[in-house]
């Protein structure tokens, strides 16, 4: 995602609608008609690249991370007070 690469998950995965395309099942059938219907315009794919970049930047940088286990760990130790 970082480099600009589309995701195309199941919804197990847990990702977000706006972060990825998320399809309903993992079937064949799915599949199939998914790649059937899959062409898209070239600014669409500009648009969805560049959005999918700005994700991992915002959601899942490492900052993010570090930023998130530290308020886990803030809120535990309020939690034990």
């Amino acid at each position: 995602m970082s480099a600009g690469v589309i995701p195309i998950v199941s919804k197990e995965c847990g990702f977000e609608d706006d972060e990825v395309i998320n399809l309903p099942d993992c079937k064949l059938d799915t599949l199939k008609k998914f790649i059937r219907d899959s062409a898209k315009p070239d600014e669409w794919i500009k648009q969805e690249s560049s959005h999918a970049a700005e994700i991992v930047k915002t959601r899942y940088s490492r900052q993010n991370f570090t930023d998130s286990v530290i308020a886990i760990a803030a809120m535990n130790k309020l939690e034990k007070l």
